[in-house]
């Protein structure tokens, strides 16, 4: 019975270890009414897999703009600051990225969570507070 909670176990960490990843990277500090530029990377560390990312911007923040570098980014029918991406096919090792432009409505500290899923793999989240100064 031990050695097969063992294997589950085993299982599931190496699905883990052959999923995709996801980081965030932004520059310094936002100001309310200034675009804030930013970038989200999925890497697939998996066999080759069509990858996606589903980024959720804080209340406060609006979308400008989203460029994949490859596939295609859409805003969600079902709410604001919401943004799904398709980035097709990535290789192992391969990786895409999404640069988004959004801008602050509000001063404090908010968090953007991104979410990359690979075809194969579970979802992989990364989320990056934002600390947004006041205009001025």
């Amino acid at each position: 019975m031990f050695a097969t909670s063992l294997l589950l176990v085993q299982t599931a960490q190496a699905q883990t270890d052959q999923g995709v990843s996801t980081r965030t990277v932004g520059s310094g500090s936002a100001v309310v009414g200034q675009p804030y530029a930013f970038t989200v990377e999925v890497t697939n560390n998996s066999a080759p897999q069509s990858v996606g990312l589903k980024n959720f911007l804080p209340e406060g923040m609006t979308l400008e703009s989203a460029t994949p570098s490859q596939g295609t980014c859409s805003t969600p029918h079902h709410g604001a600051g919401g943004l799904d991406c398709t980035l097709g096919e990535l290789p192992t090792g391969g990786s895409a990225t999404v640069d988004i432009v959004a801008t602050p409505t509000v001063p404090g500290a908010v968090t953007n969570t991104a979410v990359g899923q690979g075809e194969f793999a579970p979802a992989d989240t990364d989320e990056v507070t934002i600390t947004v100064n006041p205009a001025g």
